[in-house]
């Protein structure tokens, strides 16, 4: 049996990361690394307690989004480019960075055989000690998170009542649950990673 608990990393200030989703286009960081981001939580949570998440899933809601063109560029050389003769120049690829104001939502299954000392409680605080500890480590598409505000809860209502408060732009979400039952305030835009990866 497993349960089902919900982090809320609320107000995420995300600086400098790439904008550049492949060499061809640039935009918002390719979902993969948000994906990654959340695999990473659960492999670091089961290196330090054993198997305690057996699945993760993750939501993005974007609040705001700020690009930025740098002065950066990296050298892209093609069979046709030939530099070191002086005639042609390689191609170059301009990178762009973005900086976000978003809220994560982790959604964690957690094997019921495998709590801390058989307690949701303490569980739960080695969750919330885990965050707190490394809140200054946690890099997404090689941007760095700056601060969040977390809350973990058992009851997704909780999390749809304090995300009222946002106008956010557009949710991209991983996740079992039916979106439908909630108003267009709430979600603008669903997007499933799951069928993405398809």
């Amino acid at each position: 049996m497993s349960k089902k608990y919900y982090i809320l990393m609320e107000n995420v200030e995300l600086y400098s990361a790439t904008a550049n989703s492949n060499v061809f286009t640039n935009g918002f960081p390719a979902l993969t690394n948000f994906m990654g981001f959340s695999e990473f939580i659960k492999f670091k949570i089961n290196s330090i307690e054993k198997d305690l998440i057996e699945s993760n899933k993750i939501s993005v809601i974007i609040n705001d989004i700020n690009f930025n063109k740098t002065h950066n560029k990296y050298q892209l050389y093609r069979k046709v480019d030939s530099p070191k003769h002086g005639e042609t120049n390689a191609s170059t690829v301009e990178e762009y960075k973005v900086d976000l104001n978003l809220n994560l939502i982790l959604k964690l299954e957690i094997n019921e055989d495998n709590l801390i000392n058989d307690s949701d409680i303490e569980t739960l605080n080695f969750i919330n000690n885990f965050f707190n500890q490394n809140k200054y480590n946690f890099k997404i598409a090689g941007g760095k998170i700056f601060s969040f505000n977390l809350s973990i809860t058992s009851d997704y209502t909780n999390i749809i009542k304090k995300l009222n408060k946002y106008k956010q732009s557009f949710i991209l979400e991983k996740s079992e649950y039916d979106f439908n039952d909630l108003s267009e305030e709430e979600i603008a835009i669903k997007y499933s990673t799951e069928d993405a990866r398809d």
